[in-house]
């Protein structure tokens, strides 16, 4: 996700919190440009899709952020 706000990592998990998905790791990756925002790379517990694409909606729309959901299975 890109960020251009100090307290983006804040808002960000505190809003994950709040749609029951658990941060489990956080870091902040350069950007892939010059000039442009660094991205906040998040690893939450697992959750049901539904729940991560309504958290992923609703960071788009309060943060005016870009989110790029990736999803893990185990085989």
């Amino acid at each position: 996700m890109a960020c251009n706000t100090g307290l983006c990592e804040a808002s960000v998990v505190r809003l994950l919190d709040k749609a029951g998905l658990q941060v489990l790791r956080r870091k902040w990756v350069p950007a892939d440009e010059p000039g442009a925002a660094p991205a906040l790379v998040l690893l939450t517990a697992p959750a049901a899709d539904s729940a991560a694409a309504h958290a992923a909606q609703q960071l788009q729309q309060s943060l005016k952020a870009t989110v790029r959901r990736l999803r893990v299975e185990r085989p």
